[in-house]
């Protein structure tokens, strides 16, 4: 893991800001991830994640 490289290839956004308009990105990341889960949830489907 390199976390210069990932910030410099913005790979995560940065959540130490307080920046009004990436605090909404990641606010409107959530909840698109929260309507996947329900739906897969609804549907009888998984979620598989991986962590390295």
């Amino acid at each position: 893991m390199d976390p210069d490289a990932m910030t410099a290839a913005e790979t995560y956004a940065d959540i130490r800001t307080t920046d009004t308009d990436e605090l909404d990105y990641l606010m409107s990341r959530h909840i698109q991830l929260r309507r996947s889960y329900r739906a897969a949830a609804a549907n009888g489907q998984a979620v598989l994640l991986a962590s390295a």
